[in-house]
């Protein structure tokens, strides 16, 4: 059986540093991006794996079921990662208006309620697959302030991962997330500086989460070797609760 895996969110820092990583292990990439598509367009020359890569900004409902009907071409895909987001802003509840939660929302819940819905079918007739979601360690313990849209979708993809694991676990598709702490990506082009310095000086390595942190169990949960590790929520934060 062939094994294909799907990368949402591809273009993004971690998305890049995973396609890297999983060079050779699959027989095709298939790499969704929003925009930036330059350098998966460079990834495409210097890996050995087949890359294919799709368009879609999923904060638009249009361009969202254009993607899910190219996807659903692609009747063999076996591993899923989910990375989509949109850059983290930090703002007061009282400020925030609807429209703030519904684009996370769109970008980061719906996305992975069709594009389960898309894969899973194949997978369970397969009886084989493994997908993987990138939450947040706000998932754990006493949530941040100026962020309850961030905090309230990781947790809406938590509760999807839960419910998805113990639906489909009898049909031997592992379900799992991983929740790092902040990460210093491009995804924190809005916050503060200050802010990012202040996470760094609190965490008890005395630094924030990087890609190579985080790649490895990514990895790991869409191995083989975590066949019977299922609806786990495994938290990256260097100890930080």
């Amino acid at each position: 059986m062939s094994r294909k895996c799907l990368i949402l969110g591809a273009s993004s820092d971690m998305g890049r540093a995973l396609i890297m990583k999983l060079d050779g292990q699959y027989d095709a990439l298939i790499c969704h991006y929003h925009r930036h598509n330059e350098a998966l367009l460079d990834l495409q020359t210097r890996i050995k794996t087949p890359m294919t890569l799709i368009q879609a900004d999923f904060s638009d409902d249009l361009s969202s079921a254009s993607f899910i009907k190219e996807l659903t071409q692609h009747t063999d895909i076996t591993h899923v990662v989910h990375l989509p987001s949109i850059a983290l802003d930090l703002m007061a509840f009282k400020k925030m208006e609807w429209t703030s939660f519904d684009k996370l929302w769109k970008v980061s819940v719906k996305s992975a309620f069709e594009v389960s819905k898309a894969v899973l079918p194949a997978m369970v007739k397969a009886k084989k697959g493994k997908m993987v979601f990138v939450l947040s360690s706000v998932t754990s313990g006493q949530s941040p302030s100026f962020m309850s849209d961030y905090v309230t979708s990781k947790y809406a993809l938590l509760g999807l991962v839960k419910a998805l694991a113990s639906e489909y676990s009898s049909h031997q598709i592992s379900i799992n997330a991983v929740s790092p702490s902040l990460v210093e990506t491009q995804f924190l082009q809005k916050i503060p500086p200050i802010s990012i310095e202040m996470s760094a000086e609190s965490n008890p390595m005395k630094r924030n989460a990087r890609i190579e942190d985080i790649i490895p169990m990514i990895c790991f949960l869409l191995s083989d070797e975590t066949s019977f590790v299922n609806g786990q929520n495994i938290i990256i934060s260097g100890g930080e609760q």
